[in-house]
């Protein structure tokens, strides 16, 4: 129980310093949530895409010359988002996640 409510303090002070006053927001894309306007039209540039692997885990690809700007502050913010996200998509939390960043040649 201790080490669960370690967990649980963690998080929402982590939330606090990644969101600031937008901190007890809910975790949504309408522009009211903890997502500012401009985390959003990030998150929507297409920047990622998301496979589910039934028995594997997902497989996150990234591709940031889809960014229309750099991601700046606004990274850690889009990162807690989608890992609350993606947390709930994983079937078994011993499949882990598979990052796959593109590299685009110059």
């Amino acid at each position: 129980p201790i080490q669960a409510a370690d967990r649980i303090a963690f998080y929402w002070k982590s939330r606090k310093q990644i969101f600031g006053d937008r901190w007890l927001r809910p975790m949504n894309q309408t522009g009211n949530g903890a997502l500012s306007k401009d985390d959003i039209e990030l998150l929507r540039s297409g920047f990622f895409a998301t496979l589910v692997r039934p028995s594997d885990g997902l497989v996150i690809l990234v591709d940031l010359s889809r960014l229309p700007r750099l991601l700046g502050d606004a990274l850690p913010r889009l990162i807690m988002y989608l890992s609350s996200i993606w947390r709930g998509r994983a079937s078994g939390s011993s499949e882990g996640i598979t990052v796959v960043h593109v590299v685009n040649a110059a």
